[in-house]
């Protein structure tokens, strides 16, 4: 599954910090039937021009990049 997270007037930085605290606290629940669950994360800014395509092609390409390095982690995109 995909999620979206928003945080509107947000610094970049800012962001990775709240979405690595949200992915700590998932990897930490042991889910009865799934056992451990682990999440992926892309993280990117609004930048001058961008459209909701733009913008979720970023935040996509940087999600893709967390799986491919190993998942459960955070990548950014800026």
């Amino acid at each position: 599954e995909e999620f979206v997270f928003l945080f509107p007037e947000t610094k970049l930085d800012d962001a990775i910090q709240s979405v690595e605290k949200i992915r700590k606290d998932i990897e930490k629940i042991e889910h009865k039937t799934a056992g451990k669950v682990t999440c992926s994360f892309g993280v990117t800014e609004y930048k001058k021009g961008d459209d909701l395509n733009s913008l979720f092609k970023r935040s996509d390409n940087a999600l893709y990049t967390a799986k491919e390095n190993g998942r459960n982690r955070v990548e950014s995109s800026y």
